[in-house]
């Protein structure tokens, strides 16, 4: 399994493939990001919505990870992207109850 919740199947229906022709500008850690459990070693997912953790060796979804918030950034900003996210929790969430 990719995740506790998901196989990579189970993951790939859900959410989708990350397309593979380009090449990304920034890590997620260069962007703030680090995993659930605090690790640095990030990569982006092969799926959409996820990052990879190489010291855990899981993808995360990206709205369960922790973003340091770069102090540029208006919170009108983080609640623009809140509110964007907020229909992918809602259907992450439910799908975890009813695979567990």
């Amino acid at each position: 399994m990719s995740n506790d919740f998901f196989s990579d199947e189970q993951l790939k229906a859900k959410f989708g493939m990350r397309p593979t022709d380009g090449i990304p500008l920034f890590g997620p850690q260069e962007l703030g990001w680090n995993c659930p459990e605090g690790h640095y070693d990030l990569d982006w997912s092969e799926f959409i919505d996820h990052i990879w953790c190489y010291q855990c060796n899981k993808d995360y979804l990206s709205l369960l990870c922790k973003k340091e918030v770069n102090p540029c950034t208006t919170l009108d900003i983080v609640e623009e992207e809140l509110i964007q996210m907020k229909p992918l929790m809602d259907q992450w969430t439910l799908e975890k109850y009813k695979n567990s």
